[in-house]
């Protein structure tokens, strides 16, 4: 156990008295630093004041030289903790005010996941339950789906409503009905089964999505020679894959659509954490970058990605790169790019929209809206130019 709620050894009683040992630290370094030689147990971070070290041993408890479920105590109400945490491999979260058994229930069930958790995957997640969820999120409307998709990604209520244009009101009934349908008692629960509905299946119609979107590879080539950067790409990135969807290389960087690069190895991977642009433009003079590791595996000196959002909710990124040094810190790169993966997302919003009514796709149906995604910028020939006032 660990935190302020271990200390004062009010649960050490509870948890012995149902046969388990109990071991307590002041925080989260003092565990990590501990030779605890643990085989198997469940470990208890109490967030009720969280940190960034929170998160950070839950990922590190997911990891192949420990591979113990963590159970995060925290405040409900905080969906990004909550969210954040079921995705880096939470085994739970039990909410504050703290129910003594209903933690003990959870102790229980993490303890007794250990003997069937899967190796290569490390997820606590049976797959008789993954199964179990999928056919549950297969009940769920087009709208539910699409709120179900921005809790997954840590939005509340009061988002989620004001970017769909409904009530908060009506978001709470959405999500309520949502977690009837899921079987789902918490948000902690409904985000593992959300994690547990998807499939290889869903990255590959998301892979076919880009694929289908015409104007792609005149977007990569506008974005290379705009830059001069000789390999652009959009990818699907989520918290454990990276996937090219759709590539421009002029370098023989040696990536194809559909194939995959590890997801830690790169720097998408950081901004699907914040979500902000991430602009190189010589990795050398650069003091955030040049000691990182990502430029050194893959060899490049300049780089740009943008975060491409689908439904509300983070995608991947489009994203470019160079072996040489390329001046980008100009009034129009970043802003161009910015431009170029807003389109991407509203495509990719109208093939799903279309999906769900039926709708058979063409590629001349206009965008709704995109002109006017970016106020004041339009675009003539490869160049970005001021409209307006």
């Amino acid at each position: 156990m660990d935190g302020p709620f271990a200390r004062c050894g009010l649960l050490r009683d509870l948890f012995e008295e149902h046969g388990l040992g109990v071991e307590i630290y002041d925080s989260d370094e003092h565990f990590l630093a501990t030779d605890n030689g643990l085989k198997a147990g469940c470990v208890l971070v109490d967030a009720a004041r969280p940190t960034p070290m929170d998160l950070r041993l839950i990922a590190t408890l997911r990891s192949e030289a420990h591979r113990l479920p963590a159970i995060l105590v925290a405040d409900e109400a905080d969906t990004r903790l909550v969210v954040n945490a079921m995705k880096l491999g939470a085994f739970d979260v039990v909410a504050q005010p703290l129910d003594p058994l209903r933690l003990l229930s959870a102790v229980q069930e993490a303890l007794g996941a250990i003997k069937s958790i899967d190796r290569q995957t490390r997820s606590f997640a049976p797959v008789a339950a993954q199964r179990t969820a999928r056919s549950a999120r297969s009940t769920l409307t087009p709208r539910q789906d699409e709120i179900l998709v921005r809790i997954v990604d840590g939005q509340p209520n009061k988002i989620i409503a004001a970017d769909l244009g409904i009530s908060q009101r009506t978001a709470e009934n959405h999500r309520a009905a949502i977690m009837r349908k899921m079987g789902a008692s918490s948000i902690s629960s409904l985000v593992q089964l959300a994690i547990g509905a998807s499939s290889q299946a869903d990255i590959d119609a998301d892979v076919a999505a880009v694929g289908m979107i015409e104007v792609i590879p005149t977007i990569l080539k506008v974005v290379s020679s705009f830059t001069g950067l000789r390999f652009a790409a959009v990818a699907r990135v989520t918290e454990d894959r990276w996937i090219a969807c759709a590539v421009r290389d002029e370098i023989e960087f040696g990536l194809a659509p559909g194939g995959e690069l590890r997801v830690s190895s790169t720097i998408c991977d950081e901004i699907r954490d914040h979500h902000r642009p991430v602009v190189i433009e010589n990795v050398a003079e650069d003091e955030r970058f040049r000691d990182h590791p990502t430029p050194k595996l893959y060899g490049f000196q300049s780089y740009i990605s943008v975060a491409i959002h689908h439904r509300g909710a983070f995608f991947g990124t489009l994203c470019a790169l160079d072996p040489r040094p390329t001046p980008l810190r100009n009034p129009e790169a970043l802003p161009m790019f910015e431009l170029m993966a807003d389109l991407i997302g509203r495509h990719l919003d109208i093939h799903a929209r279309l999906a769900r009514e039926g709708v058979p796709k063409s590629a001349d149906r206009p965008l709704d809206g995109a002109a006017d995604s970016h106020p004041g910028r339009s675009w003539v020939g490869n160049r970005l130019e001021r409209t307006g006032g």
